[in-house]
């Protein structure tokens, strides 16, 4: 049997209604698609029987879980929205604002944020979910395409169905540019306004999605974190280390000083990503030798400035 993964991702505009997503529409091509068609909780009954065997049970808060990775690429348009941008919102993404030649993804805080209603094609069975939210992360390797990683859960659209019929027809990929390789050529990265040499990064939101239930309500939400919000993003990044008299940012760590950090990925209007943050507080730095070459490790977290908040990173496509 031939081995197919397709995923149609669509914005719910009533968060838990069905958004109606079709192949024809909302196709991406995703990697390592792994459903989880039912996750649930098992209850024991409470009775006792006059006579040996299992007690029965009953099956308690029945949702699915949704993990995937996407290659990230523009648009081919440099104020257009990518195609996987609702993706973005079904984790505290907004809507995707155009301005000028570039499309802002703006953060928000608003609730538990967006959710997606969502076809996921495994071979030839089909799972339908809607109220679908999850964590992303953004991980850019050295000789590799960068990629965007989703973990996440959602609740089926019809309870009966775990999943039904389907098959790879009718699918119309939206054209988009190809991802470009990681390297030095096409992304710069640089810690502190200093460019560095990076074979490694990562951005995770640090969000934990979790089933809801109580009357009235069934859903999906956001858990608080270590740091006690919904959100905490954190950062690892590995780059050849400069000189010590050049820049040494283990003063940086010492003072407690928050830097700026900012990642540009591809060169051609239409397929650049660009991350950005002023508020870059490095928590830990070590450092191993690899190809003859002394490189940085480090690990730190992205704080939210001021009152306003949804602003300790930037996201943008152009």
């Amino acid at each position: 049997m031939l081995a197919t993964s397709f995923l149609a991702f669509k914005a719910e505009t009533t968060v838990g209604t069905w958004a109606t997503p079709t192949f024809a529409a909302n196709a991406l091509t995703v990697r390592k698609l792994d459903i989880t068609p039912f996750n649930v909780t098992t209850l024991k009954r409470s009775i006792e029987q006059p006579f040996a065997g299992s007690v029965p049970s009953i099956p308690s808060g029945i949702h699915r879980g949704l993990s995937f990775e996407i290659e990230l690429s523009g648009s081919g348009t440099a104020n257009t929205a990518v195609a996987w941008a609702a993706i973005l919102n079904s984790a505290m993404f907004g809507t995707a604002v155009p301005t000028g030649t570039q499309v802002g993804y703006p953060l928000t805080s608003a609730g538990d944020g967006g959710a997606a209603s969502v076809l996921a094609l495994k071979d030839t069975l089909l799972h339908e979910m809607t109220y679908v939210r999850g964590n992303v992360m953004f991980k850019f390797i050295e000789k590799q395409t960068p990629y965007l990683q989703f973990d996440g859960l959602g609740i089926f659209r019809n309870d009966p169905d775990i999943y039904i019929a389907g098959a790879s027809t009718g699918i119309s990929l939206a054209s988009y540019p190809a991802p470009v390789e990681v390297n030095l050529a096409n992304t710069v990265f640089s810690i502190d306004t200093f460019t560095l040499g990076m074979r490694e990064f990562t951005l995770d939101l640090g969000m934990s999605a979790k089933l809801y239930t109580t009357t009235g309500m069934r859903g999906i939400i956001f858990d608080k974190d270590d740091s006690k919000d919904r959100r905490g993003a954190k950062v690892t990044a590995k780059f050849e280390l400069p000189a010590p008299g050049t820049k040494n940012y283990s003063a940086s760590i010492i003072a407690g000083t928050q830097v700026a950090l900012s990642l540009t990925h591809g060169i051609t209007a239409g397929n650049i990503i660009q991350i950005a943050s002023s508020s870059l507080l490095i928590e830990t730095i070590t450092w191993t030798e690899e190809d003859n070459r002394i490189f940085g490790n480090i690990t730190g977290v992205l704080v939210p400035t001021g009152s306003t908040g949804n602003n300790e990173f930037t996201f943008v496509t152009k």
